[in-house]
């Protein structure tokens, strides 16, 4: 800590109050050392050519779970967006990882961007190389969630596999529905797209900027709307 910094936090709260923020700090860092050193070791499993490279603020979630990289490079919270970075600030836009659970599978070279927040519980989440989520977007899964080779997803896209909570109809017994979403190789998805359960988009499909998609998307199609409808087929996109 830095002089400055010091004497302005001794001013605003007292010694006490510093005392008490380096002890906070200090159990916090010894957790994070325990966890890399004892925890981590066991829940991130690399396989051939397979390397890793997380942010340092990356907030990371671990209970009975495991990332596993297959040959290839997984990046969380390095990369930046599709604005080369002057819409996210690492330090702010911080990415979330949380899995109970569940299975964390990448295969090949994927980049998480800044902002990112994953979520699964008693699921399986499955991204394939080249494939670049850009931050804020959100992965729920409590079933399983596959996302195909050198797919592009845009800012704040929400994927989701359940309905988030028990619903019912009548007289009947409210329940969660979960559902597998696959989306397929070389699919873009343009800003704000939702994808819900059940959906399954073909490869090479452009979801356009805010369509809502709750059924299955042909391949080589352009869809948009709410919910999503394909408005052009045959289409081809380059990246």
């Amino acid at each position: 800590m830095s002089l400055r910094k010091f004497f302005t936090t001794h001013k605003r709260y007292g010694i006490r109050g510093y005392m008490l923020s380096r002890c906070f700090y200090s159990v916090k860092k010894a957790v994070h050392w325990f966890s890399k050193q004892f925890i981590y070791p066991k829940s991130f499993i690399l396989k051939g050519n397979a390397r890793i490279g997380i942010h340092h603020l990356t907030n990371l979630t671990l209970q009975n779970s495991k990332i596993i990289v297959h040959d290839g490079t997984f990046k969380v919270g390095i990369d930046y967006g599709y604005y080369d970075g002057g819409m996210f600030d690492s330090q702010r836009d911080v990415c979330r990882i949380q899995l109970i659970n569940s299975t964390l599978s990448i295969y090949g070279d994927v980049s998480l961007y800044p902002g990112v927040q994953l979520y699964a519980k008693d699921a399986e989440i499955i991204i394939r190389n080249g494939a670049k989520i850009n931050g804020p977007s959100q992965i729920i899964a409590l079933n399983r969630i596959e996302i195909g080779e050198n797919g592009y997803i845009a800012q704040g896209v929400i994927v989701r596999d359940n309905d988030g909570h028990r619903i019912s109809t009548g007289e009947s017994t409210p329940e969660m529905k979960c559902l597998p979403v696959k989306i397929g190789n070389h699919c873009w998805l343009g800003q704000r797209v939702m994808v819900l359960k059940g959906s399954t988009i073909g490869d090479n499909c452009v979801v356009a900027a805010g369509a809502v998609v709750t059924k299955d998307m042909d391949a080589g199609t352009l869809s948009g709307g709410m919910p999503a409808k394909m408005i052009y087929n045959d289409i081809h996109w380059a990246d």
